[in-house]
């Protein structure tokens, strides 16, 4: 807590496995590298705050996090979504995402591409949180499932979006979200839900 980890080029504070911990009041802005103002700006996954690969149960509250490549970029691993072998002859792929995360409080705003990326986890919670002017959209959640998304604020995003994915909220594939008493102005796209053939994931 009351760390300054701003002006880094690729993270601010990343995670690795790193469940059960606190992460509140600190600075974590303008960690992005990839960027180049209304020309490029996917950001190349750097961010204020990495969640990398089974990542759960941490308190993320009051936290600035912004002009990030994404503010928050939570990923589940390669493990958890078969990409990589399994670490033991007994791994079970069932809920080994970036899980049950409490998110709340934080300023996600101005990001290259996502205020929030959280994707192929469950039963996160992402409550009273800043989503202004992020490029891409506020938050991407594909694959998430069980995710609460509450009483967020969703301003002015979406102007610089690729494909689908654009505006406030955007789940690809998701299921049993859900999504209330947010706030929406003036973004690409309020809400997006969608899923395809996807059968590989």
């Amino acid at each position: 807590f009351d760390n300054d980890c701003s002006f880094l080029s690729g993270w601010g504070i990343a995670m690795w496995r790193s469940s059960r911990n606190l992460i509140c009041r600190n600075a974590l802005d303008f960690c992005i590298r990839g960027y180049s103002h209304k020309v490029y700006n996917r950001g190349q996954d750097s961010a204020g705050l990495l969640m990398f690969e089974q990542c759960s149960q941490n308190l993320i509250a009051e936290n600035s996090i912004t002009h990030g490549g994404d503010g928050i970029f939570g990923f589940a691993g390669r493990e958890a979504i078969g990409e990589a072998p399994p670490p033991a002859p007994d791994f079970r792929y069932t809920r080994n995402g970036c899980n049950d995360n409490l998110i709340v409080g934080n300023d996600l705003s101005y990001a290259a591409a996502h205020g929030l990326e959280m994707t192929f986890s469950h039963g996160n919670q992402i409550a009273n949180n800043r989503f202004i002017g992020n490029a891409i959209c506020g938050i991407w959640g594909g694959y998430s499932h069980g995710t609460l998304i509450a009483e967020n604020e969703f301003k002015d995003n979406g102007d610089m979006a690729y494909g689908l994915e654009r505006g406030g909220i955007n789940i690809e594939h998701g299921s049993h979200n859900l999504i209330v008493g947010n706030t929406f102005e003036n973004n690409a796209c309020g809400i997006h839900l969608w899923w395809d053939d996807d059968a590989r994931l």
